[in-house]
């Protein structure tokens, strides 16, 4: 982190790219002095955009991603930036669990996602500007949520 509690990231738009941000965020003191609920929330939030970012913006091509995170008082705010293909109908996927499926008892793969990210954040926003995918979501620290 820097001097301005920045955490700034550009790295290939792969699954295992993904992950090292990931390990690399938890050791940066961007989110240090968070309580580890906050921490924990960041690190899902962000890797399921992340991902998601990887599986449907790019699919099988090639692609970067540019993460920022900027500590705020009781918030951590992220910033993701992509050029992959766009948010279908241009909006952020709606909030809701997908259905059970009445033939399989297990739980499904996938639909969980954006579920946790609106759940997990205090606010949330999608634009497309200039062929470009920016993502903002802004995650509380909930040692101050009482």
């Amino acid at each position: 982190m820097g001097p301005d509690g920045r955490f700034d990231c550009s790295f290939a738009a792969r699954a295992p790219e993904v992950r090292q941000v990931l390990r690399l965020l938890r050791q940066d003191s961007v989110l240090r002095g968070l309580s580890a609920d906050a921490v924990d929330c960041c690190e899902l939030v962000l890797a399921e955009a992340m991902n998601n970012i990887v599986e449907h913006a790019y699919g099988a091509a090639d692609g970067s991603l540019r993460l920022t995170l900027l500590r705020g008082r009781h918030r951590v705010i992220c910033r993701l930036m992509d050029c992959g293909r766009p948010m279908p109908g241009l909006t952020l996927p709606p909030s809701r669990l997908p259905a059970p499926d009445a033939s399989d008892d297990s739980l499904a793969e996938g639909g969980y996602g954006w579920f946790l990210i609106h759940s997990l954040s205090q606010r949330l926003h999608y634009r497309r500007r200039g062929g470009l995918n920016w993502l903002f979501i802004v995650v509380p620290d909930t040692n101050d949520a009482a």
